[in-house]
């Protein structure tokens, strides 16, 4: 009886130092570390009309692999990575708002990586450095909802990511 719970004991220790040892979770990070090596953090955008929805909000600063994945049967969408505070932002949108073609680049600072267009059941992705902050995700794109022009942005195709 006494060899049956050793062999269970160890057993049980093996498998805990092989689960472990092979693959480890941190928090909200989804950070995988395999034999001391960082591998990138996901950052998978789930969007749909009209909202961005992140499988994490916190990231450990460094590589962040970002994808889009475009669950509207309708409509194209995009996302920025960029920080949070930009003094341009209500510009963009104004022009944007005003019915003028304008590029994200000349009012968005700092902009860490984007996907444009992706249409309805695409996906994007791209790579980005984060360094410990706050960032935004932003969809800019433009369409007729309802008969009427109207920004992604506006309708809530934003979110906050954090990078520690």
């Amino acid at each position: 009886m006494a060899t049956i719970r050793r062999l269970a004991w160890l057993g049980l220790v093996l498998g805990l130092v092989v689960l472990t040892g092979a693959v480890r979770t941190t928090g909200t990070t989804h950070r995988a570390v395999a034999q001391g090596v960082q591998v990138p953090t996901t950052v998978t955008i789930d969007t749909t009309d009209f909202t961005f929805v992140a499988n994490v909000t916190t990231v450990q600063a460094g590589t962040v692999h970002f994808v889009l994945i475009n669950d509207s049967p309708d409509y194209p969408h995009e996302v920025w990575v960029y920080p949070q505070s930009q003094p341009q932002l209500q510009a963009l949108l104004q022009q944007k708002d005003s019915g003028n073609d304008v590029d994200e680049n000349d009012y968005l600072q700092g902009i860490l990586g984007e996907v444009t267009d992706v249409p309805p059941g695409g996906t994007d992705n791209f790579d980005a450095v984060l360094t410990p902050g706050v960032y935004e995700l932003g969809c800019f794109v433009e369409s007729t909802v309802n008969g009427t022009p109207k920004n992604h942005y506006e309708l809530g195709m934003h979110a906050l990511i954090t990078a520690q």
